[in-house]
């Protein structure tokens, strides 16, 4: 597009935002992939060539999406920075901040690995349910006249046994990305916020997914389907900077300062919920504090704490419908299938 900036190096975690997590301008990561901790810049942390580059409407390459991600990262960086002051903010500020925490979270490879799962175990759920029989795969068939080049039954067997992936556009995944920001935006501007402050002995760490869930026991043995930025019964755990964290509970568009600073104790306890949803790296400002978060928080030796479940629910009263119900729910929860509950 005609006067439009083309940076090619998009960070999913914004260059502002992990400079406040780092000491000598340097971060300290682990990487799960890997299974190794390095020690590298901001600026060469959480970078993909060209993330947010599009195909727009006339097959051209867009890069408006950097462009407006950059716009709202400096308007969360002033915000920020409010904070650290401990000042008051304003209806806008907030709606900022919000934006750019909902942001925060969809624009990461995370976000779209997730997106790819739902959509992929979405299609196997339909083709089972067009498929149940060798029957049903050869009416098909017949109508598709390709009954003399594959058998109902070795048609079947591939969609059953789901041996077929199922795998979205990147255009695709940038518009559920948008569409999600901006619903997430609204709902974090109305709930309750409670921002807290490191002892200066310790300091908060972040991930390549910075959120983190505390989810009564009661749910985590329930399996409810409560967790999410928009969830009421649990609290929300986003980290700023290394000194500064954000607990975001239910709705009522409270806002407050904790009166004193963290303790060691509960800054690690932070870090560990936090660490437990990476993708891929823990970030911190020194080694020690990256390989003890790790240690404690067990992420090189297992899954994410929350995962998605896809599921197909029948309808409460009609049998003939169903929902198809994608939700987050711990790792450990039960294997419980979601019921949807007639209330009249």
């Amino acid at each position: 597009m005609v006067g439009q900036s083309k940076p090619k190096r998009h960070h999913f975690l914004p260059e502002f935002y992990l400079n406040g997590f780092a000491r000598n301008a340097l971060l300290w990561l682990y990487d799960r992939q890997k299974d190794e901790y390095r020690c590298q810049t901001p600026k060469n942390t959480a970078v993909i060539g060209h993330y947010y580059t599009f195909l727009n409407e006339q097959g051209e390459d867009d890069y408006s999406l950097e462009n407006f991600l950059s716009q709202v990262e400096g308007k969360a960086k002033a915000v920020i920075g409010k904070l650290e002051a401990r000042q008051s903010i304003s209806a806008d500020d907030r709606l900022y901040l919000a934006q750019f925490i909902a942001f925060l979270l969809s624009r990461t490879p995370k976000f779209e690995r997730e997106t790819e799962q739902i959509a992929d175990s979405v299609h196997k759920l339909l083709a089972k349910e067009m498929i149940p029989t060798v029957e049903a795969a050869a009416q098909l068939l017949r109508q598709a006249g390709k009954e003399d080049k594959i058998t109902p039954e070795s048609m079947f067997k591939f969609v059953h046994e789901e041996r077929f992936q199922v795998k979205g556009s990147r255009n695709n995944t940038i518009q559920i990305m948008l569409d999600k920001a901006e619903k997430v935006t609204k709902d974090l501007a109305f709930m309750n916020w409670l921002v807290v402050q490191a002892d200066e002995r310790s300091a908060f760490i972040t991930t390549d997914s910075p959120l983190g869930y505390i989810v009564p026991e009661e749910f985590q043995r329930s399996g409810e389907p409560v967790l999410g930025l928009a969830s009421q019964k649990v609290t929300k755990l986003i980290p700023l900077t290394q000194r500064l964290a954000l607990y975001i509970g239910s709705f009522g568009a409270g806002f407050g300062y904790a009166p004193v600073c963290f303790s060691r104790q509960q800054v690690r306890e932070f870090n560990v919920i936090v660490a437990t949803e990476c993708e891929r790296y823990v970030i911190g400002r020194d080694e020690a504090l990256v390989r003890c978060v790790v240690s404690r928080s067990k992420v090189d030796k297992s899954d994410p704490g929350t995962r998605i479940r896809v599921e197909n629910v029948p309808h409460p009263t009609d049998p003939m419908r169903s929902f198809l119900v994608a939700r987050r729910v711990t790792a450990t929860a039960p294997d419980k299938p979601l019921k949807i509950v007639n209330d009249k």
